[in-house]
């Protein structure tokens, strides 16, 4: 039986991006370049090439208020909330609402008939503990990065789900998720004490936070 397909070049990748986004298809794009990930290949200057092609790509088809994800936009029916949708879409509802925010006029109380961004998770996490990196996809598109500022020296391997959510007064820190294990946890600089988990600055911290559900997978990587 043979293996899978050897990954394209990045520079034949890089080329078939630059026709998809001609076309303006921006989320075939974005997945082709997800792809060069794997690459075990790439030096340095090479992967500074592809994170900037990837945080561009991921800003215009994920987080910002263009349909790339789903062509069409969701319309909002009597009784729906961003809660209720945040549920069915498996996504905070700041999320939602920060995609949306200009079609938004009452965030307690949608307006029926209202056109919003679509993106249906929930995200994943990897965290590189060798590189102190976290690494957000959306099924298969890259979704963005954040630099550890610490990290636990016993961080197990493994995949772990965000079972819990605190947003204030965690002895741990801010914008606290939580899995079943101690050590597995994503959380802003503590205000005193040694942080357990992964502690990033707090504006990482934050959008960390309204990124990844309840659900959400952390794979952490030795």
């Amino acid at each position: 039986m043979s293996g899978s397909a050897p990954l394209p070049t990045l520079e034949s990748s890089l080329q078939t991006a630059r026709q998809f986004v001609a076309a303006g298809q921006m989320r075939q794009a974005l997945a082709e370049l997800s792809s060069q990930l794997l690459n075990p290949e790439l030096e340095m200057p090479d992967q500074t090439t592809l994170y900037k092609w990837l945080d561009s790509l991921a800003g215009k088809v994920i987080y910002s208020g263009e349909h790339h994800l789903v062509t069409q936009p969701h319309i909002v029916q009597p009784n729906e909330t961003l809660t209720s949708l945040a549920e069915a879409w498996r996504v905070p509802p700041e999320l939602i609402y920060n995609l949306n925010r200009e079609r938004i006029a009452n965030p307690f109380e949608l307006a029926a008939g209202t056109e919003l961004k679509k993106v249906s998770g929930p995200f994943r996490a990897e965290l590189d503990v060798n590189r102190q990196l976290l690494t957000l996809y959306l099924d298969e598109l890259y979704a963005g990065r954040f630099r550890c500022v610490s990290l636990s020296a016993n961080l197990p391997a493994g995949v772990w789900k965000i079972e819990n959510k605190v947003e204030n007064k965690h002895p741990a820190g801010q914008f606290l998720l939580q899995t079943k294990h101690p050590e597995v946890s994503l959380h802003g600089q503590p205000a005193d004490g040694a942080p357990v988990g992964c502690c990033f600055a707090q504006d990482d911290a934050k959008d960390l936070f309204w990124i990844l559900s309840v659900g959400s997978e952390i794979k952490v990587i030795r």
